[in-house]
């Protein structure tokens, strides 16, 4: 079952949801990039308004059941503190080093 956003327009295929959690600024079906896990479907962010040259300040991923995706590997609730090795190894064998 598909979460419904409020307040944002249906998902449409290759797009993704963008909220800042800051100001609650939302944009609906913006572009996806290469780097965002594909099962992916909000994007949780500070916008040019709220980030005020904040450095690494991170993104959250959300797929449709609103659970938290791994930024780095997309599984669900993967901590990077406690899975950094984890994730790092995926990395590797998904890049074919």
């Amino acid at each position: 079952m598909a979460l419904g956003y409020a307040g944002f327009s249906p998902l449409r295929p290759g797009r993704i949801h963008m909220l800042c959690p800051a100001c609650g600024r939302k944009q609906s079906n913006g572009r996806r990039d290469k780097t965002d896990p594909a099962r992916a479907t909000l994007i949780a962010f500070l916008c040019d308004r709220c980030d005020h040259g904040t450095k690494d300040a991170g993104c959250t991923y959300r797929d449709a059941q609103g659970r938290a995706l791994c930024s780095f590997c997309g599984r669900w609730q993967c901590e990077r503190a406690e899975g950094a090795a984890e994730c790092d190894e995926r990395l590797l064998r998904k890049e074919g080093s």
